[in-house]
C-alpha cells in the first residue's frame, strides 16, 4: 500500500511534508517563515 503524500481540495493539490518536492526544499534550507508549515483541515475555512 502506498501512502498519499498530498491531498486535494477545491481543485488545489496540497503537498504534505513527506512529499519528495517538499523534502527537497527543506534539504536546501528553505523554511516556512510567516504562518508555519502545517495545513490543518480547519485552514479550509480561511
Amino acid at each position: 500500500m502506498t501512502q498519499r503524500n498530498y491531498r486535494q481540495a477545491f481543485g488545489l493539490k496540497i503537498l504534505n511534508s513527506n512529499h519528495a518536492k517538499v523534502r527537497h526544499l527543506k534539504k536546501e534550507g528553505y523554511v516556512a517563515e510567516i504562518h508555519g508549515n502545517k495545513f490543518w483541515n480547519s485552514s479550509f475555512l480561511i
